[in-house]
């Protein structure tokens, strides 16, 4: 079972004292991008969280190739941290106790959609976020991580951030193989919000894995509440764009669909 965590306090205030007193462990920390350090800086995700525009139902009504076109462009309005002060402690603790630990994320490489570079994105993104994490899996100077042309298609990495098209537990093994890493580990801590990453990773590292289930703590904010009918136009304005650029058909959301118009 995963333990459910709200924020990152209650990670930190468990792997504190679990580092303190296993010194001699030979530790791995796997981190989620999306949705536990980071989320999109959008009017979009903040009418979501508010409760005034369902933008995830809507974006789940569209064939994944559109939905990446989409979400690329979203990605252009930035990102904050889920839970910024306690993160940065997050990576402080790991820092000071010479923690190894990785970033594992389905975001696609080294292009996503609109996105040229995606690792590029993907590693600034962080950085400018107070999240460095150039030196953190402890590479040896063997170790080509800037380069693309690893023989196995299913992950690519990037500094210490791990890509994958396949399950994370299965993406985990592979980036242990590839850089002659596994065994040389006997506990991996990985944090997610999806329960499905979770237990790919647990069904593989059954025997000396702790996962953490995060759910990202409402952040404050000042900003008056969004128009759902304004924030709706703006969505589907990107959604015609993107399906007009990939020649793919349009279709308004089903939820403006009447009973009547959908006989």
């Amino acid at each position: 079972m995963s333990i459910a965590v709200t924020g990152f306090k209650g990670i930190n205030d468990r792997l504190e004292p679990f580092f303190t007193n296993n010194q001699e462990a030979k530790c791995l920390v796997v981190i989620d991008i999306d949705e536990v350090l980071v989320k999109l800086k959008s009017p979009f995700y903040e009418a979501d969280v508010r409760g005034v525009f369902d933008f995830t139902a809507r974006t789940k009504e569209l064939n994944p190739k559109l939905l990446e076109m989409v979400l690329s462009k979203i990605y252009s309005h930035g990102s904050v941290a889920t839970d910024p002060d306690e993160i940065i402690r997050f990576f402080r603790l790991l820092q000071s106790k010479k923690i190894p630990h990785i970033c594992l994320t389905t975001f696609r490489c080294p292009t996503y959609g609109h996105l040229k570079d995606s690792h590029l994105h993907r590693d600034k993104e962080l950085k400018d976020l107070g999240m460095d994490l150039t030196n953190s899996y402890h590479f040896t100077a063997d170790d080509v991580l800037e380069e693309f042309d690893q023989p196995n298609p299913l992950i690519r990495f990037f500094r210490s951030i791990v890509f994958t098209k396949t399950n994370k537990g299965q993406a985990l093994l592979l980036f242990l193989e590839e850089t002659a890493k596994k065994g040389q580990f006997n506990h991996i801590i990985a944090i997610d919000d999806q329960i499905k990453n979770l237990d790919s990773i647990r069904s593989i590292f059954y025997d000396y894995v702790t996962t953490f289930h995060y759910t990202a703590p409402a952040l404050p904010t000042h900003e008056p509440l969004p128009d759902p009918k304004t924030i709706s136009e703006e969505l589907e304005k990107i959604i015609k764009e993107c399906a007009q650029e990939l020649e793919v058909p349009y279709g308004p959301p089903l939820s403006a669909i009447t009973p009547e118009a959908a006989m």
